[in-house]
């Protein structure tokens, strides 16, 4: 028993494959910057948008409501692009509330 488990643990993550990226551009230099007005449009109320990554050259700028909330969504959106199988926005991909990123 004690050997089957130092095995286990000896493989680790090297059983499991993870899901490729899909590495769209080559970022230099992330930039990040906190606007707690982000989304919010005057006279007509709050738009939910919690990040924004904007790339010029190799370059990309993140805006964020709340730091680090979606940090990691919108690193991703800087290489690979409109990534979303939804709408943007719909994904509940973003750390929230104590939530792990990426969880049900």
């Amino acid at each position: 028993m004690r050997i089957l488990l130092i095995c286990l643990l000896l493989t680790g993550c090297a059983a499991f494959e993870p899901e490729p990226y899909n590495l769209q551009r080559q970022i230099s230099t992330i930039t990040v910057e906190v606007d707690p007005l982000l989304g919010v449009i005057p006279g007509r109320g709050d738009s939910g948008m919690l990040g924004r990554a904007l790339v010029t050259g190799d370059k990309c700028h993140i805006t964020l409501r709340e730091y680090p909330f979606c940090l990691a969504h919108e690193v991703r959106h800087c290489y690979e692009g409109a990534w979303h199988t939804k709408r943007p926005g719909t994904e509940k991909d973003c750390w929230q509330d104590g939530q792990q990123q990426n969880l049900p």
